[in-house]
């Protein structure tokens, strides 16, 4: 990944959004905490000088929230041609991908939560299915278009975690690609589903500073191990 140099104010404007989201979930945050956390992001993004793809990528989640598909799904892109391993990027057009085979759009705030990690968000393990599937109406073009976005989204996770030292970070990541793995179980796939719950289990962990929490590293890895005997492509 290129490293770009941004501007102080960009990163204080940067910080200042992520200080605003706080611990909240994201559901917790109302409409206008949302608005005031994009122009925040956008102000980052405005003063940085340079390409700034960790706030390009949040106002691309925030937007997306906040219902700006286009806009949204913009940044990310944007996010991604600045650095192909942005996650939270990827994770915003899985959404787009999603929202394609879906009656009722995703409204992907209402299952995203703080998870206390470096990027401060994950799918929460509790996804309500509160809208029903295309399945045999979706075209398998549209099926394998969103497919393929979560094929990106987990060799973005191969990619990073061998980097990855702190645990919170490497916890964000999996916890967030376990829960998706949850939520897309019944969703149909022309040639089956994607097996999520596997790159858990077979995340490098040696390079991780445990610091004592080798429990939760085992807890995350142990129940993608369970979820992948289960799983049915």
């Amino acid at each position: 990944m290129e490293q770009y140099q941004v501007s102080q104010d960009a990163i204080k404007c940067y910080d200042k959004a992520m200080d605003m989201w706080g611990e909240s979930t994201i559901g917790e945050l109302d409409v206008d905490k949302k608005r005031d956390i994009s122009a925040m992001l956008a102000l980052a993004v405005k003063k940085a000088g340079a390409p700034f793809p960790l706030a390009e990528s949040k106002l691309g989640l925030f937007l997306y929230m906040l219902g700006d598909t286009k806009e949204g799904v913009r940044h990310a892109n944007l996010a991604l041609q600045y650095d192909a391993d942005s996650f939270t990027g990827q994770l915003v057009r899985v959404f787009y991908a999603l929202d394609s085979l879906r009656v009722k759009k995703l409204g992907a705030g209402d299952f995203l939560a703080d998870g206390g990690s470096i990027e401060g968000s994950v799918i929460a393990s509790g996804i309500k299915a509160f809208f029903s599937i295309v399945g045999a109406t979706t075209s398998a073009s549209t099926q394998i278009a969103c497919k393929n976005e979560l094929i990106k989204l987990i060799d973005i996770y191969r990619r990073v975690c061998p980097a990855i030292t702190d645990v919170d970070e490497f916890l964000h990541y999996s916890r967030l690609l376990v829960n998706l793995g949850d939520f897309i179980k019944d969703i149909p796939f022309t040639g089956g589903r994607p097996n999520l719950f596997i790159e858990v289990v077979k995340a490098p962990i040696s390079q991780l500073q445990m610091g004592g929490r080798e429990n939760d590293i085992d807890d995350i890895r142990l129940k993608a191990e369970g979820k992948s005997e289960l799983f049915r492509p």
